[in-house]
């Protein structure tokens, strides 16, 4: 059972119905939240910590929403926002948390407003005995530059060290405005491919994909998509 506590007590899941209207926020009785810590795909080793979220409406902090942090799956947690409009989930113990990557949002209502919601992110709990733990490998892909219309898919290779099979090789690609997260199953051998399928509208520009094992950067590489001459 994951260990948390906010303001020193413990608190346990419930549920909460709330607006999410992020279509809206020129409106005056809208909220917003934003998730401040940690960053999207950050690795957490040091503890206590906290997951930390900011609610404002109109560009002013709002005090006292109901704050709902969904951790993994199936977790919500309470809490209310203080006058800076900050919230906060803490982590206490990392012998408490399973090693792997976690997905987490949070929600905000309050009486009178329309709620919101963080956009969902995740990070990795990397186990203590695994901080020293160095992975040594290669990413590649099968061009450098991709035409918008004409390359639907960069197909991405790699190989890893030390590779125990079924593990799982977790590929983060990030663009311009978007992070997306593929997983790769490598050989015996830690050889490994993957796709990652370009959209209908590609968006132009540099993409950067960092490629990690056992909790650790092995690798990165970059690719360019681009408008046809």
């Amino acid at each position: 059972m994951i260990c948390i506590s906010v303001s020193g007590e413990k608190i346990y899941p419930a549920a909460i119905a709330f607006s999410n209207n992020t279509t809206q926020n020129n409106n005056s009785l809208t909220l917003q939240v934003v998730s401040l810590y940690p960053q999207n795909g950050m690795i957490l080793t040091n503890f206590p910590t906290s997951l930390k979220v900011q609610v404002t409406r109109g560009g002013y902090p709002v005090e006292g929403a109901t704050i709902q942090f969904w951790f993994g799956e199936h977790n919500a947690y309470l809490t209310t926002s203080d006058a800076s409009g900050l919230a906060y989930l803490t982590l206490l113990n990392q012998n408490t948390l399973t090693s792997g990557y976690y997905s987490w949002h949070a929600t905000a209502i309050k009486t009178g407003f329309r709620g919101a919601s963080t956009s969902s992110s995740y990070f990795i709990i990397s186990p203590s005995n695994n901080n020293n733990l160095l992975s040594e490998g290669t990413i590649y892909t099968d061009k450098t530059k991709y035409y918008v219309g004409h390359d639907d898919v960069v197909k991405i290779f790699g190989n890893v060290n030390g590779y125990y099979l079924g593990d799982a090789i977790i590929l983060k690609i990030i663009s311009h405005s978007k992070t997306t997260q593929l997983v790769a199953r490598g050989t015996y051998l830690g050889a490994f491919q993957i796709n990652y399928n370009l959209e209908d509208a590609p968006e132009e520009g540099i993409y950067t994909i960092t490629a990690f094992y056992k909790y650790n950067k092995f690798s990165t590489t970059t690719f360019t998509v681009v408008e046809p001459n």
